[in-house]
């Protein structure tokens, strides 16, 4: 997709005179044969059969996208659904001492590595969890919103035994760590129940690469996971405000500069108030709240009253909007909820936006570039074919979007669908102007 970026800025200078002129009208595209060549090189990093250019040939556009399906499987496939989802979660870039993966308090088990290298291979393996996570929820056709709602996690053998992992049928080799399969863990010791599974978001690598601190408060991953499933940018809102020139005392809850983001952000984080900084489930005050010392002491400053924000039994902040999201409170408030995190994957993935997120999400993947956004500047010389190409694009990503949700034969939220979706688009297949 190297010239990509020259037949864009080529469609844009030849659709920029007027909204009123389609996109793509002069644009010539790739024929389904040629279409093919091009899926097939991305999504099995080889060139067609000729038995699948001729089958193409000869049943034309429907044969066209069930081919492309039939090419989604395989260890090739399975890299570029890895590659794409790393370039979001970016798991294998999880780096830092011991305190940055599972430790013994919680899973005991960890103290059994014995050297350096098991412990380089049960490192690999927690950053490769939610990328595996992800794969198997494609290679097996199950629903996309499970990347957020799975009630369980996937293991290898080394991960299985760290956490002491149910592995419903075990393994075919437990010496061979290149074999994922379906698990829960029935008990993290500091939790002394069932893990509150929810997804790729409790995986540790996916928490452990968006940490938190005592003063970010899950703010960073309320970010992440915003545009990572729903594809809003909270950046692309509202300027940063200067928070230290605000005349409020909670610039987050009351200055209108801020509340912008913040009241879309904050709740949201709180969905992941049971995890501490160093990705610790509720570590303080005997393991009853994530809320650090410094917000529970007596030297944090008082709320216009007088009065101390922390009541005993809280495990989240009140001088920060409640959690929940999209308006929605989640059960148990500032006094927090075990499964928070669980009810927000549920409530994320019934959300309109869940399925624009998608789209944005592999298109990534498929073209390697971000997506288009919409320019702010309308007296910008570019603006109007800036615009132009945003809403061709955009246009394209709702129709697919619209299509997500419903079951095509394969279930409902079927990533393999979407990928075909968009590889069959106009976007995808554009291969020039006409002269």
């Amino acid at each position: 997709y190297q010239d990509l970026d020259s037949l864009i800025s080529v469609m844009e200078r030849e659709c920029g005179a007027t909204s009123t002129v389609s996109f793509f009208d002069d644009v010539q595209f790739y024929s389904e044969q040629e279409t093919l060549k091009k899926a097939a090189i991305v999504l099995a990093g080889r060139r067609p059969a000729v038995s699948e250019l001729n089958a193409v040939a000869a049943g034309g556009e429907d044969s066209l996208r069930v081919t492309i399906r039939n090419m989604m499987q395989g260890e090739r496939f399975e890299r570029f659904l890895s590659e794409t989802a790393n370039n979001h979660f970016l798991s294998t870039g999880l780096s830092g001492g011991s305190n940055r993966y599972p430790v013994a308090s919680d899973y005991p088990k960890v103290d059994d590595i014995a050297n350096n290298t098991e412990r380089a291979i049960f490192r690999a393996a927690v950053q490769q969890e939610p990328l595996q996570l992800l794969q198997y929820i494609i290679r097996n056709e199950r629903p996309y919103t499970e990347i957020l709602t799975a009630d369980y996690t996937v293991v290898n053998p080394v991960l299985a035994s760290i956490y002491e992992a149910d592995v419903p049928g075990g393994f075919d080799n437990e010496m061979d760590n290149s074999e994922w399969r379906k698990a829960t863990i029935p008990e993290m010791l500091r939790f002394g129940r069932i893990y509150p599974h929810a997804g790729v978001l409790t995986t540790h690598a996916w928490r452990q690469r968006f940490p938190t601190t005592a003063s970010n408060r899950n703010r960073q991953r309320a970010k992440m996971v915003l545009l990572q499933f729903l594809g809003v940018n909270l950046e692309a809102l509202a300027q940063r405000p200067q928070v230290s020139e605000s005349p409020f005392l909670v610039p987050t809850l009351e200055d209108p500069a801020c509340t912008s983001c913040h009241n879309i952000m904050d709740p949201v984080a709180g969905a992941f108030q049971n995890w501490a900084n160093l990705n610790r489930y509720r570590r303080f005050s005997a393991n009853t709240t994530a809320l650090p010392s410094s917000y529970r002491g007596n030297n944090y400053p008082k709320d216009a009253d007088g009065n101390a924000y922390y009541q005993r039994g809280d495990n989240w902040f009140r001088d920060v909007l409640p959690p929940g999201f999209n308006g929605v409170l989640a059960p148990g408030g500032h006094e927090g909820n075990e499964a928070a995190l669980q009810w927000l994957g549920q409530e994320m993935a019934k959300d309109n936006r869940f399925s624009m997120g998608a789209v944005h999400f592999w298109y990534h993947g498929l073209f390697g570039e971000k997506v288009l956004t919409s320019p702010g500047d309308s007296s910008a010389a570019d603006y109007q074919k800036r615009l132009n190409a945003f809403n061709a694009q955009d246009k394209i990503f709702r129709e697919i979007a619209a299509r997500f949700p419903d079951d095509r034969g394969h279930g409902a939220y079927n990533v393999k669908d979407l990928l075909v979706d968009l590889i069959t688009s106009q976007w995808f297949r554009a291969s020039g102007i006409a002269e």
